[in-house]
Parts: C-alpha cells; sequence; structure tokens
C-alpha cells in the first residue's frame, strides 16, 4: 500500500491495475474434532466476522477485490452474489447457539514468516477478528514449507490458504480444491453431488447454461462454507508516462508485442 502511495504521487509514472484469477482464504478442517468442522452455521458466522474491507485497505491497498465467494468474478461472474457483510455482532450470537464461546479450543495454525510478508500481516488480521469474538485461540506458527501438508492440516481447526488459477477455465479451477479425492482440497470437504454437478458442467458446450451451473456451484459451495473467502488479488504494473499498451492479463501475462512509446 506505501508504495504504491508514493509511486501515485510521482508525476512521471502511471499504474495500470490486473485482476489475478486467484483467491485468499480462511480454511476450516472439516475433518477436524473441532465444532466448526461440524457446524456450517459457525463456519458462516466466522464468514462474517472477517474485516475483509480492513485488510484490503489497510494491508493491499488498491491490489485486491472483497471476495463474495471462492471463485474469481473473471472466471465466473458473481454478481448475483451478496457476500459477506461484516457483522461481528451476528456472528458472536451465532457461536454462542453453537457451542463456540463456551472455551472450546480453536486451533490455528499461520505461517513462520517475517512480520512483513503477505499471510503474517493477513494472518494477524483475522486472528483479531476472531479474537474479538472471544474464541479461545491455540496458535502455532509453521514453516510455508510444511504449512499445507497434509499431516499438518490434519492438527489444526483453522488455517489461510491460497488458490490461483493456472487457466481461466472453471472446471480447472475447482477440481482440485473442492473435489475430495485430490490432496489439494486441503479442507477435505466431502460433497459427491457437487462433484457430480462439476463433472456434467465440464460437458455444458452452451456458455450460458454452463455459467448457470457453475453459479449453482459456488451457491452450495457458500453454503456449506469449507472456506470463509477474503479477498482476489490484483497486480499492478508501472510505467513511465508516454508508454501505452503495457498490461498484463489475469493469468500474468505481458504481450510486449502490444506496448509503444507515443511519439512527441
Amino acid at each position: 500500500k506505501e508504495e504504491l502511495n508514493r509511486i501515485k504521487k510521482q508525476s512521471n509514472l502511471q499504474i495500470y491495475l490486473g485482476d489475478v484469477l486467484g483467491t485468499y482464504y480462511l480454511g476450516f478442517n472439516l475433518e477436524s474434532n473441532s465444532s466448526l468442522a461440524r457446524s456450517k452455521e459457525a463456519r458462516k458466522a466466522i464468514n462474517l466476522a472477517i474485516d475483509r474491507k480492513r485488510i484490503i485497505e489497510n494491508i493491499l491497498g488498491d491490489l485486491g477485490e472483497l471476495a463474495k465467494g471462492p471463485i474469481p468474478p473473471k472466471i465466473i461472474d458473481n454478481s448475483h452474489l451478496s457476500g459477506y457483510s461484516y457483522n461481528p455482532n451476528l456472528a458472536k450470537e451465532i457461536l454462542r447457539k453453537e457451542g463456540l464461546l463456551s472455551g472450546e479450543k480453536i486451533k490455528v495454525i499461520i505461517r513462520d514468516e517475517p512480520e512483513t510478508a503477505l499471510f503474517y500481516r493477513l494472518s494477524q488480521y483475522l486472528i483479531e477478528d476472531l479474537q474479538k469474538l472471544g474464541l479461545n485461540l491455540e496458535i502455532t506458527k509453521i514453516s510455508p514449507k510444511d504449512y499445507l501438508r497434509p499431516e499438518t492440516i490434519a492438527k489444526c481447526h483453522i488455517f489461510i490458504g491460497r488458490w490461483i488459477a493456472d487457466t481461466g477455465d472453471p472446471d480447472n479451477y475447482l477440481q482440485p480444491i473442492f473435489n475430495y479425492n485430490n490432496l489439494t482440497n486441503f479442507t477435505r470437504y466431502n460433497n459427491p453431488k457437487l462433484v457430480e454437478m462439476m463433472d456434467e458442467a465440464k460437458k455444458i458446450i452452451n456458455p450460458n447454461k454452463k455459467l448457470e451451473v457453475y453459479k449453482k456451484i459456488q451457491d452450495i459451495i457458500l453454503e456449506d462454507s469449507p472456506w470463509a473467502p477474503i479477498f482476489h488479488p490484483k497486480t499492478a504494473i508501472v510505467t513511465r508516462k508516454g508508454i501505452v499498451g503495457a498490461r498484463i492479463s489475469p493469468l500474468g501475462i505481458i504481450n510486449y508485442e502490444n506496448i509503444l512509446i507515443e511519439s512527441k
């Protein structure tokens, strides 16, 4: 954020923002012994407790878009989604009903990284939001290389992850993270009906029908809440004034053939 503000003050520079096909999220270990694994209402409460705007404004500046769901909007349109408004009082009320405020220990893992690292800063904001609810958190730092190992996730209740697309194809994005048969489904979310829908969706040729099925798929995932989606990242290119055509694709590709220098 500070670097972006510094660049904006320089009259000879210009910034172009681009979307990244990815999502940062708070994930729940659905095979744990936590009440969070048993209660989707409790997981929805955690969604309500996250101040996404504060994270985006204070950590990212312009380099993030509030996530209404797990799928980046450049892959599947999400204009029909309302997303989660920040409502800690309602979150606390739900968690109290679900028994999460009775002292149950919630095990949270964070990456053991420098305090300036994005994941570390994100984890601190999320921990603050959860502590405001009165949750009893046990926080453990894990080295980045071990962080998303199955044996690590198995010992926690909450972790922080991200998923970045290889392509713009929705099936390519969804199958690794929401099909139980894939190890990259770190939450161990298990919904056979959803997998059937994903398998059918990728066979549909009509783009409008395909889109409608993927919207329903995202609705189901949001209802089950294996994630609390936080933001979709953005990237930026900085150029001198007089340079035109500098853009970055959602896959992080720059087409240098399109970059020109304006004649004086």
